[in-house]
């Protein structure tokens, strides 16, 4: 995680600094500080705590740096009481989530249920394959045009009912939302988010 609750306030990992706790669980973390991970902290003892927690790589860490800290890691609560840490979450309430690791599709439809009001913005390059089968169904020439199931990204996030975003690390993202792609623009995204 980026922020923990360090003398009342939320604060991002240092070295050195201790006694800070978990924003969502109350447990005691430790800042993880080095030169092969993004700076992080992590909970002393093994614990469960949220369950859609993952580990952050620096696509993720860059993807919510675009947004305001107050905005970043933002505790979610339901109704009934049960707790999850939004990526990004507004002041309108709208969820921007951020995914590079695998993920089922029943934590996909969870987590849209949980947040109602979600994005998705997914990492396209992290098989060595996604971007170029991606990219034929795409291609009118391809003769895998049109057929999603030759892409894993189409095949894992055509069906969801949310928007979805697709970065391939350039200027232009690919969205897909109610079976149609298009593209759009990755400043204007988060302008758009920025704005409401």
């Amino acid at each position: 995680m980026k922020f923990a609750i360090h003398d009342g306030e939320r604060k991002e990992a240092e070295a050195n600094l201790k006694g800070a706790i978990c924003p969502v669980c109350k447990a005691d973390v430790i800042a993880k500080c080095g030169n092969i991970n993004i700076n992080h902290w992590a909970h002393k003892i093994k614990k469960k705590c949220d369950p859609w927690w993952e580990n952050e790589t620096k696509w993720h860490r860059e993807w919510k740096n675009n947004f305001p800290p107050k905005w970043q890691e933002i505790i979610h609560t339901s109704k009934t009481g049960e707790k999850h840490v939004a990526d990004v979450k507004t002041p309108n309430g709208l969820v921007v989530e951020f995914q590079h690791s695998p993920i089922k599709a029943e934590e996909i439809l969870a987590r849209n249920t949980f947040y109602e009001n979600i994005i998705w913005v997914v990492d396209g390059k992290r098989r060595k394959t996604d971007e170029k089968k991606f990219k034929e169904v795409l291609n009118r020439k391809s003769w895998a045009y049109n057929f999603w199931d030759n892409s894993r990204l189409l095949r894992d996030w055509s069906n969801i009912k949310k928007p979805v975003f697709f970065d391939f690390g350039k200027p232009k993202l690919h969205c897909i939302f109610e079976g149609i792609i298009f593209e759009f623009d990755k400043t204007d995204l988060i302008e758009g988010i920025k704005m409401g």
